[in-house]
């Protein structure tokens, strides 16, 4: 499963969800502004470059 934070966009919201649709990955949605600095540093601590 993978988290999803969607923008105010939502054109590019629906491609992005189409897109993990169509692949049949399983998506969690999240707003934006949920988003906490302790998140997104967490997130980072996941990427080895």
């Amino acid at each position: 499963m993978i988290d999803l934070y969607l923008s105010k966009n939502n054109h590019r919201n629906q491609i992005l969800l189409d897109f993990f649709q169509n692949y049949g990955i399983e998506v969690s949605c999240h707003s934006i502004s949920e988003m906490t600095k302790d998140k997104l540093i967490e997130m980072m601590s996941y990427s080895s470059d």
